[in-house]
């Protein structure tokens, strides 16, 4: 489901539409999709790479670096239903060919 007005559909660690018990609101989560909805809308897995290796944002970047300070990204992985291949980086995403390729099972 995409929400109307949204060009693409994203969230960060929270639930956008939580019919449930209370959710507790992280400011992180908050900024990382932020900066996910301002870029362009993925068409390709470029696309999808350049959104999750983002690190633009200066406190709460979508894919962190690791520092004594904070959190790391230790690995992105990216489903591709299209080709029915799981693509998965120990590196940005953005910046880095996957460090394997697994197929499904059929």
């Amino acid at each position: 489901m995409q929400p109307t007005g949204s060009p693409h559909y994203v969230h960060a660690n929270q639930y956008k539409y939580f019919q449930g018990g209370k959710q507790e609101h992280y400011q992180h989560s908050i900024d990382r999709a932020r900066v996910a909805e301002s870029l362009p809308p993925p068409t390709d897995m470029a696309g999808i790479c350049a959104i999750l290796g983002d690190s633009s944002h200066p406190e709460h970047p979508i894919y962190r670096v690791p520092t004594l300070a904070r959190s790391a990204t230790l690995t992105t992985a990216v489903f591709d239903f299209h080709r029915k291949e799981m693509h998965v980086f120990n590196a940005n995403p953005k910046t880095n060919k996957p460090l394997f390729v697994v197929p499904f099972l059929e």
